[in-house]
């Protein structure tokens, strides 16, 4: 499983040039050393494994990866809406953790809030509809077989997806 955040692309006044709306994408991954010997591989072995993800981790995917992001590649303004859609994992409007890390950010001149997606709106889909279709072009054309080789080949969308791509679904 990936997180990834996406901005609307803009013109930026200051460069006289386009950002492109990219802030990241991360997987929900960790690298453990292999219990038992295999026929592929021997024990201690270094391994990539997907981790569940729960309202705590996706939580420290924010507070940890997503926000800093944001700070560092968003040109402004610092007014920013995170949206999830309604899973079960996802931070909610009440979860007092995340909202104390705003409040650190609002500290910076950053205003941060959370909102979630309308059920059923193709309008607020934006990684469904223009962005994660690209990993689909990606996936198919290599056909890895390991989740340490499916990983780099699903983030790769994320730095060549197409300014013109995401200006057309926002």
């Amino acid at each position: 499983m990936f997180l990834s955040a996406v901005s609307r692309p803009r013109y930026v006044d200051e460069t006289d040039l386009w950002w492109d709306g990219k802030i990241g994408t991360w997987s929900f991954t960790h690298v453990v050393p292999a219990v038992r010997s295999s026929a592929n591989r021997s024990a201690g072995t270094l391994e990539t494994k997907s981790m569940n993800v729960t309202k705590y981790v996706y939580r420290s995917f924010l507070v940890d990866r997503v926000l800093p992001a944001i700070v560092s590649k968003c040109p402004g303004p610092p007014v920013v809406m995170l949206q999830n859609d309604n899973a079960s994992a996802h931070v909610t409007s009440s979860d007092t953790a995340l909202f104390l890390t705003f409040d650190s950010y609002a500290a910076r001149g950053w205003q941060f809030s959370l909102v979630a997606q309308p059920p059923n709106s193709p309008d607020t889909n934006i990684l469904d509809l223009g962005f994660l279709p690209q990993s689909n072009l990606y996936n198919t054309a290599s056909q890895p077989t390991l989740l340490m080789n499916l990983c780099p080949t699903l983030l790769a969308p994320s730095t060549s997806t197409h300014l013109s791509v995401l200006i057309g679904h926002f």
